[in-house]
């Protein structure tokens, strides 16, 4: 298999991740309003001290009373170790990331598809029975998903007294919120400069929107993304795949093509851009060693709900 089918192979898979935290989000969004977006890949303490492992997805009520970390899987067994870790939390971690000084509840969300309910249910039992129980203020929960990702429903575990008691489900309307996430697929990423650099600079420069090192961390530093060895991985690929020229990978520059303000140059950008995996291959580009993709428009084709 080539670097390019290896990519495109990653690609799909975090693209399918990614839109499961989106409806995950979505859904927290939609029904418990009390809780709101903290941040993702937060590196938490266990007691005694080791920051040995992150969190998904992190919320804070708030009233700044409970914290909820959410963690996303396709196989439960993978999270078992994560979810003990959970039951000897630092009260300090809790603290450093409420900004109070009232320890807060902690609810642990598992996410996982329909047909692995009862594997994270019984890997839950597992936790439990092995770490003695979870404490008065802690719980974690299991929710599950049907393949149309349209709602969350809870299957069992237990929940902080801080977590709203009546709900059972979490519906799923609109897009999620989170645009990006901190340790995100290089591709996914040079997507996201572009269409940044777009918002920000399109039709002040003639021959194109100019990047740079200073450009990339006032675009990217917001979401936490900031180790230059990601930026400088997105680049490369964008000038494998025709999206970038001038590209120096000392100095992190480079011209987005298609972004001259001009009908004829920025009308070829969008399908580039949503598809940048589809350019066709041609003989002499092949001779030369220069490897291009199908389509890869499978990967947003809708799938049937089941409950």
């Amino acid at each position: 298999m080539s670097r390019i089918d290896d990519l495109l192979e990653s690609y799909e898979k975090y693209i399918k991740k990614h839109r499961r935290f989106e409806f995950i989000d979505c859904a927290i969004f939609t029904t418990l309003g009390q809780y709101e977006y903290f941040d993702n890949e937060v590196g938490l303490y266990t007691n005694p001290p080791a920051r040995d492992f992150a969190t998904d997805i992190v919320y804070i009520s708030r009233d700044r009373r409970a914290i909820l970390f959410v963690e996303e899987t396709l196989d439960p067994s993978e999270k078992k170790l994560q979810l003990k870790k959970y039951a000897h939390l630092s009260s300090k971690t809790a603290l450093l990331i409420m900004k109070t000084n009232a320890v807060p509840a902690v609810d642990v969300m598992l996410v996982v598809p329909d047909e692995k309910r009862a594997a994270a249910l019984a890997l839950y039992e597992e936790v439990v029975k092995e770490e003695g129980g979870l404490g008065r203020n802690r719980g974690i929960s299991i929710w599950s998903y049907g393949k149309g990702e349209k709602v969350l429903k809870l299957r069992g575990g237990t929940l902080s007294p801080e977590f709203p008691r009546d709900v059972k489900e979490l519906p799923s309307r609109g897009v999620g919120a989170i645009e990006i996430l901190k340790e995100p697929h290089p591709l996914y990423l040079l997507q996201f400069i572009i269409i940044k650099a777009l918002a920000s600079e399109y039709g002040l420069a003639l021959e194109g929107i100019e990047i740079s090192k200073e450009k990339l961390g006032r675009l990217l530093t917001p979401y936490g993304i900031v180790r230059e060895g990601l930026w400088r991985e997105a680049l490369r690929i964008g000038q494998d795949i025709g999206l970038i020229t001038n590209f120096s990978s000392d100095q992190l520059t480079g011209t987005l093509n298609y972004t001259k303000p001009f009908p004829s140059s920025i009308t070829k950008l969008g399908p580039k851009l949503a598809y940048p995996f589809a350019i066709v291959e041609e003989e002499d580009e092949i001779d030369k060693g220069q490897a291009r993709l199908a389509s890869f428009d499978a990967v947003f084709e809708e799938t049937e709900d089941i409950d």
